[in-house]
């Protein structure tokens, strides 16, 4: 059975991150500072928020997100970001690369330099960082991320332009919830179910409270409006016969989202959602979890990153802010389609967040 991409949100109570503070105060709008190349001047922030917020904030300095379109300007920026270590080590920013059907710049240009990461694109956003060193051994190339999740940023800034405001301060970060040193009692399968959940709602609710459980996390509740949600994005699937996030819901609704489909061996043999047991015919929602929830293996609890790997589909079924749940299914000629919701969303912060929200089996 194949993944989504699950969208990496932040859930409610994590704090989001604040608009860069430039880590060079001052750019030189004349042309002599070290921060500028041919006809443009460049600010590298220490933290920001979603891509079209940062690409907000650039535009508020009287440019935009960075667009590279050429070699050279790209080692330019490449060798600035070399010399800069940001704290919480996520040393990435978002640039203006985004995809429009195809990858193109904000200043319009297509893209004509290939410094893709391995593996990369991988169709799992619509927006694209810029790694300091990774893969390990390499430096400055691309990875695509959905673009709500928040990031550093690079604006480019014509000479001439408004310039990066010194000394703007940046808000400090909202306090962690106080720590606790009692174990939290498991959650019970089949908590949080609604009278009216058919026997497949059951089981993908079942199912996510008894992984939750195995981590010593508070159960989820059942969503009747997620499901409903869910429901249309999962029918818009089997329509178009891909697998794509829904970005603008998930962009306006505040939720995260996994999503899988498979491929029956006898497309005329399409099975339906078990109601009870499994039998040949049918689909056990618990198998898609367990799909999910199979990417463990990749997760490093020490450092709260991926070990190499896919990580994220799993982080959100255990996610211990996530408190609601709602899933759907539908199919097309050929394939079948699971999309599930999750609010608040999960799967964000800095990998103390995810060490936080992801602790250990028990």
């Amino acid at each position: 059975m194949e993944n989504g991409k699950m969208l990496a949100q932040p859930p409610a109570s994590l704090p989001k991150g604040n608009q860069g503070q430039t880590l060079q105060k001052q750019m030189s709008a004349a042309g002599g500072g070290n921060k500028c190349f041919a006809n443009s001047c460049y600010t590298f922030s220490e933290s920001g928020k979603t891509w079209a917020e940062n690409q907000n904030s650039c535009k508020g300095e009287g440019g935009d997100l960075v667009s590279m379109e050429t070699e050279a300007e790209w080692q330019f920026v490449n060798s600035e970001i070399q010399k800069i270590t940001l704290p919480g080590g996520v040393n990435e920013w978002h640039i203006g690369l985004k995809k429009q059907g195809d990858w193109q710049w904000v200043s319009g240009s297509p893209l004509s330099i290939d410094k893709w990461q391995m593996y990369q694109p991988s169709e799992d956003g619509n927006a694209v960082v810029m790694s300091k060193d990774y893969p390990p051994g390499t430096q400055g190339l691309f990875n695509d991320l959905p673009g709500v999740i928040p990031r550093p940023f690079i604006c480019e800034i014509p000479k001439g332009g408004a310039a990066a405001q010194p000394g703007a301060q940046q808000p400090p970060k909202p306090p962690a919830p106080p720590g606790s040193t009692a174990v939290p009692t498991p959650a019970q399968p089949g908590a949080g179910g609604t009278q009216d959940m058919t026997g497949f709602e059951k089981d993908c609710l079942e199912s996510h409270n008894e992984y939750r459980a195995k981590h010593g996390n508070p159960p989820l509740k059942w969503s009747a409006e997620l499901a409903a949600d869910a429901k249309i994005w999962a029918d818009q699937l089997a329509i178009k016969n891909t697998m794509e996030h829904d970005m603008q819901s998930i962009e306006s609704k505040g939720v995260g989202e996994n999503l899988a489909y498979f491929m029956p061996g006898d497309p005329s043999q399409m099975p339906t959602q078990c109601q009870g047991p499994k039998t040949p015919t049918c689909v056990q929602c618990r198998e898609m979890v367990a799909d999910w929830y199979a990417e463990e293996s990749n997760f490093d609890y020490n450092t709260g990153e991926t070990k190499g790997g896919v990580i994220l589909h799993f982080t959100q079924v255990v996610w211990k802010d996530t408190t609601e749940l709602g899933m759907a299914t539908a199919t097309s000629a050929n394939k079948w389609f699971t999309v599930a919701r999750y609010k608040p969303r999960g799967n964000m912060g800095f990998p103390e967040d995810y060490k936080t929200n992801v602790p250990r089996p028990q």
